[in-house]
């Protein structure tokens, strides 16, 4: 059921850039944090989100019982883009819209949100429409290569131009380790790369703290989110000469959905935490920005301390 009580409706999947060069045999699975990820595919998925340009003749209109609280947007000069468009991939991560949020402005605006096709992401679309914004969705997953990417970012931005972009992409339930690399690393690196390419005002990579403490337990993750942590620091330099500016966020143990069920550990934050902290490193121009602030330190000490010492958890 949709955000309005009313069965889902099936809409046709794109046959540009997105269908294109999909018969590869890639595993079928749908990752827990922003449900984005690799998908085997033998054709056309009738339940595949169609490109932003056919999506938005299906939209409904704006009018659910439930709102979007814009009491969480607050103006903080800079940090508020100008009014190009403005892209969420990972449209359907709690983390990922905690952040799109503060740095929007008011409506209206043009918002795409770039993801797998989930009811997550159809009740963010909602949200943002019944807040006066005019919002698309477009099909995205780790799987896509260089060419599909570009198409889906020609296609999502084609009225307006690209100023904000956020990337909200990742995964702890990868069911092999390649494809956990993939998931959070290669495929993040690639749309990074594309990205940087179409010259918004300001890229956001949502990374994690695991980039540069890494866990045994999470090994795929922490390895994967060190490619793309990586990617972006190294972009940011290349990306500053052109007027776009690249901030990598870190945080620490956040609760969402996905880790409801975990232990809660020190430290932890959460997504409208995380939001805050990214909307004032956007205003004062950083390019990194950990959450909470005291994990960065937390991580140096942990460096430093032999992991045979440490908790089987913390290793």
């Amino acid at each position: 059921m949709d955000a309005r009580g009313r069965p889902p409706r099936t809409v046709a999947a794109s046959s540009g850039h997105l269908a294109a060069g999909r018969q590869d045999g890639r595993r079928c699975r749908r990752p827990d944090l922003s449900r984005e990820g690799r998908r085997h595919r033998s054709g056309a998925d009738p339940g595949d989100v169609s490109a932003a340009a056919d999506v938005a003749a299906h939209a409904a209109p704006a009018g659910s019982s439930q709102t979007l609280d814009v009491r969480t947007r607050r103006t903080i000069g800079p940090a508020v883009m100008s009014p190009g468009t403005a892209l969420l991939v990972g449209g359907s991560s709690e983390i990922g819209m905690a952040v799109l949020l503060p740095l929007l402005g008011p409506a209206p605006r043009q918002v795409i949100l770039a993801g797998r096709p989930s009811g997550e992401l159809w009740w963010n679309a909602e949200r943002l429409r019944d807040a006066g914004y005019s919002v698309s969705t477009t099909q995205y997953d780790a799987g896509l290569n260089v060419e599909e990417i570009d198409g889906m970012l020609e296609h999502a931005c084609a009225e307006h131009p690209l100023e904000l972009a956020i990337v909200a992409v990742g995964s702890m339930s990868s069911t092999s380790f390649a494809d956990g690399v993939v998931v959070n690393g290669f495929g993040v690196s690639l749309l990074l790369r594309a990205l940087v390419h179409r010259k918004p005002e300001q890229i956001v990579l949502l990374s994690s703290a695991a980039a540069v403490r890494p866990r045994q337990s999470i090994a795929a993750y922490s390895l994967g989110k060190q490619l793309a942590d990586s990617t972006a620091v190294l972009l940011s330099r290349q990306a500053a000469d052109t007027g776009v500016r690249v901030l990598v966020v870190r945080p620490g143990f956040v609760q969402t959905r996905m880790t409801a069920d975990l232990k809660k550990p020190p430290f932890a934050t959460s997504p409208d935490r995380v939001g805050r902290r990214v909307a004032a490193a956007v205003e004062a121009r950083k390019s990194i920005v950990w959450v909470p602030g005291v994990m960065g330190l937390v991580v140096r000490v942990l460096n430093l301390v032999p992991r045979r010492l440490l908790p089987e958890a913390w290793r």
